[in-house]
C-alpha cells in the first residue's frame, strides 16, 4: 500500500519524465532536451572532440563554466571530485565555456590555474548552450547514453545567494542524479534552480543608447571610486570593474547589485553613526548606473572611457605602507596555504612582540599578503599567553576560530582592516597600550578562491613620539549574563529578539564599534541614552551577514558621559527559511563560542575623557580593574532586578574573591567565563 501511495503522489512527475525520455527525437534541439548528433568542439588544450567521444557508458554531465563567475570558480574543487567519482561509474564530466567574451587563451589559463582535471570545451558560438538551453554558470545537465537530458540545474544548494554560502549543502542534487542514472532509476529532482552568473552572449548589434544617458566616462569613474578597491586585477573581487570591456559584460549585474545595495558591501544603516571610509554608494550614482544600463549604454562603452578608472596609488610593485615605514612590522613565520574548497576560514596567527616594557601605539596598518582571499582582518592583544596555547594545539600554522572571537578574552586590540579602509592615527595623546611581553593575534578571514592559495599578512605599528595621556579600552555590550542568562534561541523562530542594557560608569569617548553575531544573526542595534535624555544612534545593521564583520570607526569621537545607558537590541532567525542556518532541520540553540551556537555583542572601543598627568599611568587595565569596571556597568541592572540568578551568583563570586584578595585575583578566577 505504501508503495502504491508513493506512486500516486509522484505519478504526474514520473509520467512527465517518462514522456520526455521516450518521445524526444534523437535529432532534436533545445525544445526537446536532446543533443543533436555530429557536433564537434575544441577544448582548452586544442584537442578536438565530438559528442560521441565524450559520451560515457551511462551518460555525460555538461557543466557550463565561467572564468570570472565566483560561484563557478568556487564549485571547481567539488566538480573535480565528482569527475573522479563519476568517471569510475560510467558517467563522463565535461566543462563548457560558452561566454562570448572569454577567448581560448583566457580559458586555457583558467584551466591551468585551477588544475581542472576534466576537458573544458570552447563554445564561442554557443551551439552547445543553445542545444541544451543553458543560461547560467555553473548550470549542470546530465545527459544519458541516448542523448536525452535526465537532470538539469545546480550542483548542490550550498550557495544561498550570490555572495553567500551555507556551511554545508543540504542537497547534493547533481551527485544524486548521477547515482540514480547509474542505478537505472529516476532522480528525486529532475530540475532545480541554478544560482550563478548568466552566460554572456553577444551584444545586440542594433542597440542605440538613449539620449541624455550618463556618459561611459562617468560610469567608469563611479565604479573606480566605489568598487575598484576590490574589483580590480588581482583584487578579492571576482571581476575587474576598472576594465571597460568587463563592465560592458557585467552591466546588468552591476545595476542589480547596486540597486539592492548588496554592493558595495556596507552593512550599517544611514543615520546610525557616521563612520570613516563608508562604502555606501550615493543614490544619485545608483540611479545613474540604472539609467545607463536600462537606456542601452553598455554596448557603446569604449576603451577610452576607462581612462577615468585609473586609480591613484596603484601598487605596481605590490602592497605598500600608506602611512610610511612602520616602527615595527610583525608577520607569521611562514606562508599559510589555504585549501581550494570549503567554507570560509577564520585563522589566528600569534605574533610575539618581545618587549620588556609597555609600548604605546598611535597607529597601525595591515597589509594583506594575498588580496584574492583575504576578506578582512582583526588584530587582538593577548597578555596572558592563551593564544600561544591554542596555537600549540594545532599542527598547522596558526589556529582556527570563529569569526570575531579569537578564542580568548583580549587585553584590548589594535583594530581591523577590510578592503577600502584607510589607516589613520589616533587623536593626539590617545594611544593603544601594548603590554610588556604581549602577543598580537591577527585573525584573518579567508574567502576561498577555488584553488589553493598562499598568504602571509603583516601588521605595521607606529609608536608614540610624545608622552601619552589617554589609553583605549573596550566595553563589551552584551545580553545580561551572556552564557549565564539561560537564553535560548528556539527552533523555528524567524524573529527572536533579546535586549540588554549597561551603564557607562565614567566619562568616555567612543572611537569605534565592532558588532558580533553568528549565523542566525539577523539584526543588531546599539543606542546610547545620556543622563540628559539626549540620544546617540551608535549603529544599526538590519541585514546581518556573518561574512561581513568589521570594526567601524567614527569620524568624530562620540561623547558618552558617566551614567549613559547603552541599549542593545539583537534579533536572530532560527527558522528553516534562513539559508545560513547550519542546522537542517532547525534545532534549539544557546549562547556559546562555536559558530553553530549564538552570540549578540557590540564591542565599543572607548577612551576616558580624563587625561593622566603622569604618562606612566597610561597603561592597560589589570584583570582586577577590568572586572571592577565590568561590575560597575552592571550596577543598574542589579538594582532593577534584570540580572538572572545564575549570573548573580557569578557576580557575587567575583566580588567575594576581589574582596578576599584585597584587590588581587586568585588564579582560578582568570578562567571564569565572563560575558
Amino acid at each position: 500500500m505504501a508503495v502504491f501511495l508513493r506512486f500516486l503522489t509522484g505519478g504526474f512527475r514520473l509520467v512527465a519524465v517518462f514522456i520526455l525520455l521516450v518521445t524526444a527525437p534523437r535529432s532534436g534541439g533545445a525544445a526537446d532536451g536532446c543533443l543533436p548528433p555530429g557536433m564537434r568542439f575544441e577544448d582548452s588544450k586544442g584537442t578536438n572532440w565530438t559528442l560521441d567521444d565524450l559520451r560515457g557508458e551511462c551518460g555525460t554531465v555538461f557543466v557550463f563554466l565561467s572564468t570570472e563567475c565566483p560561484i563557478s570558480r568556487a564549485y571547481l574543487p567539488a566538480l573535480a571530485d565528482l569527475h573522479s567519482a563519476a568517471d569510475t561509474s560510467g558517467v563522463r564530466l565535461v566543462g563548457v565555456e560558452s561566454n562570448v567574451d572569454h577567448d581560448a587563451a583566457e580559458v586555457a589559463a583558467h584551466v591551468a590555474e585551477f588544475a581542472i582535471p576534466f576537458p573544458v570545451l570552447l563554445d564561442p558560438r554557443q551551439e552547445l548552450a543553445d542545444a541544451l538551453t543553458a543560461e547560467t554558470c555553473p548550470e549542470a545537465l546530465l545527459v544519458d547514453a541516448t542523448g536525452a537530458v535526465r537532470y538539469r540545474g545546480r550542483v548542490d544548494d550550498r550557495f544561498v545567494r550570490r555572495g553567500g554560502a551555507a556551511l554545508e549543502p543540504a542537497h547534493r542534487d547533481l551527485a544524486a542524479a548521477i547515482e540514480a542514472l547509474v542505478a537505472g532509476t529516476l532522480p528525486e529532482r529532475i530540475e532545480t534552480d541554478v544560482l550563478g552568473c548568466p552566460i554572456h552572449r553577444a551584444d545586440a548589434p542594433d542597440v542605440t543608447p538613449q539620449r541624455g544617458l550618463p556618459t561611459g566616462e562617468r560610469i567608469m569613474a563611479i565604479l573606480a571610486e566605489r568598487c575598484g578597491e576590490c574589483h580590480r586585477d588581482g583584487g578579492i573581487g571576482p571581476m575587474d570593474l576598472t576594465d571597460p570591456a568587463t563592465v560592458r559584460t557585467w552591466a546588468d549585474d552591476i545595476a542589480a547589485f547596486t540597486a539592492d545595495r548588496s554592493m558595495p558591501p556596507w552593512k550599517p544603516l544611514p543615520g546610525w553613526g557616521h563612520f570613516e571610509n563608508e562604502r555606501r554608494m550615493p543614490d544619485d550614482e545608483i540611479e545613474a548606473i540604472a539609467a545607463w544600463v536600462k537606456g542601452g549604454g553598455p554596448p557603446s562603452l569604449t576603451a577610452s572611457d576607462g581612462a577615468a578608472a585609473a586609480r591613484e596609488g596603484d601598487e605596481v610593485d605590490g602592497p605598500r605602507w600608506r602611512m610610511g615605514e612602520p616602527d615595527l612590522v610583525l608577520e607569521p613565520e611562514a606562508d599559510y596555504t589555504l585549501g581550494a574548497d570549503g567554507a570560509d576560514e577564520y585563522r589566528c596567527y600569534v605574533l610575539p612582540t618581545g618587549f620588556g616594557v609597555d609600548r604605546y601605539v598611535t597607529a597601525f596598518e595591515i597589509l594583506p599578503g594575498n588580496s584574492r582571499v583575504v576578506h578582512h582582518v582583526i588584530a587582538f592583544v593577548d597578555a596572558r599567553g592563551t593564544a600561544r596555547a591554542l596555537d600549540a594545539g594545532e599542527p598547522t600554522l596558526g589556529y582556527t576560530t570563529q569569526g570575531g572571537w579569537p578564542g580568548f578574552l583580549p587585553a584590548g586590540g589594535m583594530g581591523g582592516w577590510a578592503p577600502g579602509n584607510v589607516p589613520a592615527p589616533l587623536p593626539p595623546g590617545v594611544v593603544r597600550v601594548l603590554p610588556a611581553g604581549a602577543d598580537i593575534v591577527l585573525q584573518v578571514h579567508y574567502h576561498r578562491s577555488g584553488k589553493p592559495e598562499r598568504d602571509r599578512t603583516r601588521i605595521g605599528l607606529h609608536f608614540a613620539k610624545e608622552p601619552p595621556r589617554r589609553a583605549v579600552r573596550m566595553i563589551p555590550v552584551s545580553l545580561t549574563g551572556g552564557p549565564f542568562s539561560g537564553l535560548r534561541f528556539p527552533a523555528g523562530a524567524a524573529r527572536h529578539t533579546a535586549r540588554a542594557e549597561i551603564t557607562v560608569p565614567e566619562d568616555v569617548q567612543a572611537l569605534a564599534i565592532t558588532p558580533h553575531m553568528h549565523l542566525l544573526g539577523r539584526e543588531i542595534m546599539l543606542e546610547a541614552v545620556r543622563p540628559d535624555d539626549s540620544r546617540e544612534r551608535l549603529i544599526h545593521i538590519d541585514r546581518w551577514d556573518f561574512n561581513w564583520q568589521e570594526t567601524y570607526r567614527y569620524v568624530e569621537p562620540v561623547f558618552l558621559p558617566a551614567g549613559t545607558r547603552l541599549h542593545l537590541e539583537t534579533t536572530w532567525d532560527n527558522s528553516a527559511d534562513n539559508p545560513f542556518n547550519p542546522s537542517k532541520p532547525p534545532r534549539d540553540v544557546r549562547w556559546g563560542e562555536q559558530t553553530t551556537d549564538e552570540m549578540g555583542i557590540a564591542f565599543l572601543e572607548v577612551t576616558p575623557i580624563r587625561e593622566e598627568a603622569d604618562p606612566t599611568e597610561v597603561r592597560v587595565p589589570t584583570p582586577t580593574e577590568q572586572l571592577r569596571f565590568f561590575l560597575a556597568t552592571q550596577a543598574d541592572n542589579r538594582r532593577e532586578g534584570r540580572v538572572p540568578w545564575k549570573f548573580e551568583i557569578v557576580l557575587k563570586l567575583i566580588e567575594a574573591r576581589l574582596a578576599a584578595a584585597n584587590g588581587g585575583l586568585v588564579p582560578s578566577l582568570d578562567s571564569l567565563p565572563l560575558p
